[in-house]
């Protein structure tokens, strides 16, 4: 029976579910008769990679999302809004239906295989400004890691890429599926720039 529950809560975690800067020189020579002069480098600044962490209850359509990280202190994307829309697809890119993804899951945990999907996100900041749209590489490899260490705490799940509309149309972004199975938080950590 408990692991029935857990299967359903991380089951909703899916449904919910190199700081740098380079310089470019550039040089214009300059030839005159009597002289050949150089202009002085310029220095192009490199989009700055900010902190994210955008977090949502381990639970159903639709449901609030909060964002921290530099992201929202510097404005790149907003603080928070609603979890409206999710689409689901195998690796071949058949649309999943919630029953199909849990006897994936299932049968992975079962057989000590993988159970591995995408999973299609749009977050409605709750301000209006935009969505940001988020896929999902979600993979739990039960060969690695067992059911009841999974349920214990936060664990990696996969990887996430991040694109935005409206405000944040030149927002892109990366990171890491963290679930917090004792919080019932899903988490993406990861850096976005504009």
């Amino acid at each position: 029976m408990q692991r029935r529950i857990v299967l359903s809560m991380l089951i909703f975690v899916l449904l919910g579910s190199c700081s740098s800067s380079e310089t470019a020189e550039e040089t214009t020579p300059t030839t005159s008769p009597a002289t050949t002069t150089t202009a002085a480098p310029t220095t192009t600044a490199a989009p700055v990679l900010q902190t994210f962490d955008l977090m949502n209850p381990m639970e159903g359509f639709p449901t609030n999302f909060a964002i921290s990280g530099e992201a929202v202190v510097e404005g790149t994307v907003c603080p928070a809004g609603t979890l409206n829309a999710n689409r689901m697809e195998d690796m071949d890119g058949n649309i999943l239906a919630d029953e199909d993804w849990f006897e994936m899951f299932e049968n992975a945990i079962t057989s000590g295989s993988v159970a591995e999907m995408m999973s299609f996100n749009e977050y409605e900041c709750g301000d209006g400004s935009g969505t940001l749209m988020i896929e999902q590489h979600v993979r739990f490899d039960f060969a690695v890691v067992d059911i009841e260490t999974v349920a214990e705490g936060r664990a990696s799940h996969g990887t996430w890429t991040l694109t935005g509309t409206g405000d944040y149309e030149s927002v892109t972004g990366s990171g890491e599926i963290i679930g917090d199975s004792m919080a019932g938080m899903i988490h993406m950590i990861g850096e976005v720039k504009a």
